[in-house]
């Protein structure tokens, strides 16, 4: 099995580039690496997947002693990911790599392997910025919660915020508002995000 050594990783559940890493920065003594087919990367890249890897157990090494059970890098030949997975096989988390220490995994020309891949649900993307998916996923969590306890005056107030109407059909409110939340952000998120804030008790 091939590794890369001294290294540093950001894991998230969704892959950042490395200039959107937070202060969760981990540095890794040695982690294996494990080269795969483009094909295989785009599924895995693109879904939650369960993969058959029990041969990287305790294999990745962390200076700081809290060494991670299941962890490695899927390369092919122009991209590299690092995942920790979980005692299933499941990814929990993924990061992506330094320039540097990208361009030093590319350059191990081993041979391909052919994981065995199980496809549970697509993993949805968006343009958004670190900051922003954070900020998006607050907002939907919100406004969940305020049609779970049904603060409908709430939503009517965000909805006339929103669009500058009196909507009385608190369906179409609903429906109006997570539409705009899910597809966009871009133009109602910050509006929303400060009305919610406001609303905090």
């Amino acid at each position: 099995m091939n590794y890369i050594y001294d290294i540093l990783l950001n894991f998230n559940e969704k892959y950042y580039d490395f200039y959107e890493w937070d202060e969760n920065i981990i540095h890794v003594k040695k982690i294996p690496c494990i080269k795969i087919n483009n094909e295989q990367m785009k599924i895995i890249y693109n879904n939650k997947v369960k993969l058959n890897l029990k041969n990287i157990f305790n294999k990745t090494e962390v200076f700081n002693n809290k060494n991670i059970n299941y962890a490695c890098i899927l390369y092919c030949k122009e991209f590299a990911m690092a995942i920790k997975l979980d005692k299933n096989g499941i990814i929990k988390e993924r990061s992506s790599l330094l320039f540097e220490d990208l361009e030093d995994v590319l350059d191990n020309n081993s041979n391909e392997n052919t994981l065995e891949i199980e496809i549970l649900e697509p993993i949805k993307y968006n343009l958004l910025i670190k900051e922003d998916d954070y900020l998006n996923n607050y907002i939907l969590k919100e406004i969940n919660k305020l049609v779970k306890n049904k603060e409908y005056s709430e939503l009517k107030y965000i909805y006339y915020e929103c669009f500058n109407i009196k909507e009385l059909d608190i369906k179409k409110v609903i429906n109006e508002i997570n539409k705009i939340v899910k597809d966009d952000y871009i133009n109602y998120g910050k509006k929303i995000y400060d009305i919610l804030k406001l609303n905090v008790k």
